[in-house]
């Protein structure tokens, strides 16, 4: 039995901040299977976002952030894909939060991988 695992990036204006946001989309891909990223950018991060979503693998979408405080806007941003995963998964699988500058080594992949079907009770994994 192979479990989903399902991550979610919400991003704005990665490029601008210095976030090395393709190698975490690329190391996440390595033992992922899909990814959905939102995206509210003006400076050209999107644009990157739309070239990489060519990839069947990943489901891009716009999402104006709410105006709130930065750290609330981003959990709205959060939020808001962990529902659309919700819908688009009938609620199966796991969900991996991936942030911008996260990336997993590539020792890692395979306990990643294969975490979910180790502690099948588990239903919430949370790493330092």
């Amino acid at each position: 039995m192979t479990v989903k695992i399902v991550g979610i990036l919400a991003s704005k204006n990665l490029i601008s901040q210095g976030y090395p946001f393709l190698e975490s989309i690329y190391s996440f891909l390595n033992w992922g299977d899909e990814l959905y990223i939102s995206d509210d950018s003006n400076d050209g991060t999107y644009e990157i976002l739309k070239r990489l979503a060519k990839n069947k693998r990943i489901h891009l979408y716009k999402y104006k952030w709410p105006e709130l405080k930065e750290g609330r806007a981003i959990g709205a941003a959060y939020n808001n894909l962990i529902q659309t995963v919700k819908k688009k998964t009938n609620n199966k699988g796991y969900v991996f939060e991936l942030q911008a500058n996260e990336v997993a080594h590539e020792k890692s992949y395979y306990k990643l991988r294969n975490l979910p079907e180790a502690y099948l009770e588990t239903k919430l994994f949370i790493f330092p």
